[in-house]
């Protein structure tokens, strides 16, 4: 029997898919960053406790900390990384196919593109975070959506796993509702090629798998303690109230904007922009099957990509990681103009486009690997420092927002918001915080001066309990670590 040959664009399919893998085991090492290593804690002690997850409180969905207790430790969750790297090139491949079928290269140059994105230091590739956990899920749900949308007379199975896919995504980072706004502007786009029932069974069916993964999900967060009403106000009202901080303009802020959009310009992704028009040109029936020709499937790409910046810039954050999001719009629009000639309008060739993320991410692969990522070195020395004296006792408080302490310390915290956010919205006055000192619930209190100042933070009180009860006992940089004190006991400083 003769074996099927593998053709060219399969060849750099599994290139691609093989590159971003390499790429990320480079990386291995890494240190954990604050989120990554915050998640870790609490996934690690997630069970019923005295906050949303156990005993701290985050503003993430359930699916997030499940993926980080499945990784368990820092290798773990790398490795987890390498996977959702592979299988997004693997998908961006089979939705070129789905929506190009008749375009040999289409595959193989949208995971090239993704590939290139999911590698680039400039969307963060040291970092395993939301982003990247949920874009498996996001771009297998567009697949699905697409192939329920493709069919003669519609496809109630991949309606189902579309929304299924929506939902896991919604349950890993809770912005991230591409399927949502695919699978909507997709019934649109049957409904007005006078498909009324194609369209009612896909948007039935992806609320129908939603509903089921969502269910499955909350079932799974209730066991461990985490109930829906907590999680609603966690993931969604949350939100509304964070708003109100974020929107204060800060200097930090500013800059963090600015360096998202020249990394936006940089990884040449607003080169498969301009290629848009194409899609928006071309003449197609007004009635009848969607095919994958149709110039509707260029307005649901448009649509998504303006979702998506939204989504990105919307929380007033602008982390660099925020840029995956970008992703599945960037694949769409590559994979439906890739061999593609509208006869309107010139087309970008796509290997220039191609070509233009590839080399931002392998200049920036250069740049990490001379420069390789490392923790500041009053984190480090601070860190020594509580694990050489853990036998003192194994509780402390953080408060500038940095739980990669706690975790690299293997220390656990009385105070559950262990993020500067939540601190900032639902504890400004620090009332939470000052029983805790006032009791001398932590051993150790780590303390930031020049953080409390730039959020505002009322810790006036906090800090008269905190010289009341505690000591300083080491100082690295502008990082101090306090020692609990019990009355009626000496205390003899250290050199600070």
């Amino acid at each position: 029997m003769r074996r099927p040959r593998v053709t060219g664009p399969t060849q750099v399919v599994v290139l691609a898919a093989a590159l971003a893998a390499a790429v990320r085991l480079l990386l291995l090492a890494a240190p954990l960053s604050p989120d990554e290593a915050g998640f870790l804690l609490i996934a690690r002690q997630w069970s019923p406790g005295r906050s949303l997850y156990g005993d701290y409180w985050v503003d993430r969905p359930p699916g997030l900390l499940a993926l980080f207790a499945l990784a368990h430790g820092a290798t773990g969750l790398r490795l987890l990384g390498v996977l959702a790297a592979v299988v997004s090139v693997l998908l961006a491949a089979r939705l070129a196919r789905t929506v190009a079928p008749d375009r040999r290269w289409a595959p193989a140059t949208t995971a090239g593109l993704v590939a290139a994105l999911v590698s680039s230091r400039l969307l963060d590739v040291t970092m395993v975070d939301g982003e990247v956990l949920a874009l498996p899920f996001l771009l297998a749900g567009l697949v699905a959506a697409l192939r329920a949308t493709l069919a003669p007379r519609g496809h109630l199975g991949w309606a189902l796993a579309a929304g299924a896919a929506g939902a896991a995504a919604l349950s890993v980072k809770q912005n991230l509702a591409d399927v949502v706004v695919a699978v909507a502007c997709l019934a649109v786009v049957l409904a007005v090629r006078r498909r009324p029932r194609a369209a009612l069974l896909l948007a039935g069916g992806a609320v129908v798998g939603a509903a089921l993964t969502g269910a499955v999900v909350l079932g799974l967060a209730w066991t461990r303690g985490t109930s829906p009403p907590a999680l609603w106000d966690a993931v969604v009202l949350f939100r509304l109230r964070a708003a109100d901080v974020l929107s204060a303009p800060t200097h930090a802020a500013a800059t963090r904007a600015r360096d998202l959009g020249l990394a936006l310009v940089l990884t040449g992704a607003p080169l498969v922009l301009l290629r848009l028009p194409e899609l928006l040109h071309r003449p197609g029936a007004r009635r009848g099957p969607v095919t994958a020709s149709d110039p509707l499937l260029g307005w649901v790409a448009a649509v998504l990509v303006a979702w998506e910046l939204v989504s990105v810039t919307a929380g007033g954050s602008f982390w660099l990681h925020y840029l995956v999001g970008l992703v599945p719009g960037l694949a769409l629009v590559l994979a439906l103009t890739t061999g593609h000639r509208s006869g309107h309008l010139p087309a970008l060739p796509t290997w220039t486009v191609l070509g233009a993320t590839v080399t931002s991410a392998v200049v920036g692969l250069g740049v990490v690997l001379v420069h390789p990522p490392s923790r500041p070195a009053a984190e480090v020395a601070v860190t020594r420092y509580l694990r050489d004296h853990a036998h003192l006792g194994r509780t402390a408080v953080v408060t500038f927002g940095h739980p990669s302490i706690l975790e690299a310390a293997g220390m656990r915290s009385p105070y559950p918001l262990i993020w500067s956010l939540p601190m900032r919205v639902e504890d400004p006055r620090l009332r939470q915080l000052a029983p805790l000192i006032r009791h001398r619930r932590a051993q150790w209190v780590l303390v930031d001066p020049r953080a409390l100042t730039a959020w505002g933070l009322d810790g006036t009180r906090a800090e008269r309990l905190l010289a009341r009860n505690y000591r300083p006992a080491f100082r690295s940089g502008d990082l101090v670590v306090w020692r609990a004190v019990r009355p009626g006991h000496a205390w003899h400083p250290p050199t600070v």
